[in-house]
């Protein structure tokens, strides 16, 4: 049971001061006098529990919540973004608590709990920005931008521009490739802290430079950072795509990523049982062991291509002679 609650800079509320909270607690008032937005403030905070989104600190309601509040401009008191929201509860527990300190071995109790947090407007790039970033960066788009729904609120559309089209479209209704690496990119940069996840042929539907661009994306997701620490976050991949793993070999190479940060293994179905063979990779991003026909004989299509070339050329040159 809530015991004391009191909140700051919300809406119509510079400062509600602190009010005692009773099995029945009753607010009157003239209309628009501020008594709703008490009630709305506490749903904002059970459905920003509930809601998926993990890094929304207040999520101020979808279509179906309780309460919708708009942006935090909307919100914040007589909307002005640079104040902070400020907040403090306590609650009683339905039992006596005790909690041990592992380090001084003191014993803390009590039968209530007080919390207390300040809110303010960040300054992150929306999450579709960043995301269509790296779909212009893989060249899987022209151009994108970023537009406020309205002036009234901060919240924001992204629109993209694609090859052959003057026309700007949603981030989801683009081509199929691009569909098909969504969700690949939200996962990189929206997966909690220290997450693994397991992708198969992430760049199925792909061209070839898209392929490439899409290890450096991979390289800045497992680089990336969260609230000023790195989100060590793991990738476990399937992949059939030679442009990735040269593209890799290459960052490698170029000192973007450590040799340390790549282990690759290649599955040898040449053997009874099938084995796992690790590649080994050097400083400077060369295989030493690169299984033979890894990726197809490569250097046998070019020698074959050659001979039938060299042949044609000069099947033609005795048809010229004889037509002499």
């Amino acid at each position: 049971m809530l015991n004391q609650l009191r909140i700051r800079n919300f809406k119509s509320w510079q400062d509600t001061g602190c009010i005692r909270m009773a099995p029945i607690t009753l607010f009157f008032g003239a209309n628009s006098s501020g008594k709703s937005s008490i009630g709305q403030f506490l749903l904002m905070l059970k459905q920003t529990i509930e809601s998926p989104d993990r890094k929304a600190v207040f999520y101020p309601g979808g279509r179906n919540s309780a309460v919708q509040l708009g942006s935090y401009q909307e919100m914040v008191f007589r909307r002005n973004p640079n104040k902070k929201i400020t907040f403090e509860y306590q609650w009683s527990l339905p039992k006596h608590m005790e909690i041990g300190d592992p380090l001084s071995d003191d014993v803390f109790s009590g039968d209530k709990l007080h919390f207390s947090a300040e809110v303010e407007r960040g300054n992150a790039k929306p999450f579709e920005e960043i995301i269509a970033g790296k779909l212009k960066r893989m060249k899987l788009i022209n151009a994108f931008r970023v537009k406020p729904i309205s002036a009234q609120r901060q919240e924001y559309e992204v629109q993209v521009g694609t090859k052959g089209s003057k026309d700007w479209v949603d981030l989801p209704d683009v081509g199929f490739g691009v569909s098909q690496v969504l969700p690949v990119l939200a996962q990189c940069f929206y997966a909690p802290p220290g997450s693994i996840m397991l992708m198969e042929q992430p760049e199925i539907h792909l061209h070839p430079s898209a392929q490439s661009a899409l290890a450096d994306v991979m390289i800045d997701a497992i680089g990336s950072r969260e609230n000023r620490k790195e989100r060590g976050i793991q990738l476990i991949i399937e992949s059939h795509s030679e442009h990735f793993l040269r593209r890799l070999q290459r960052r490698i190479a170029e000192g973007y990523v450590l040799k340390e940060e790549v282990s690759a293994y290649f599955a040898n179905i040449t053997r009874t049982p099938a084995t796992l063979e690790p590649l080994d990779i050097d400083d400077y991003g060369n295989i030493e062991n690169w299984p033979q026909d890894f990726f197809g004989d490569e250097m046998g299509d070019i020698i074959e291509q050659s001979k039938a070339a060299i042949k044609a050329r000069g099947q033609n040159a005795n048809k010229s002679r004889q037509r002499k």
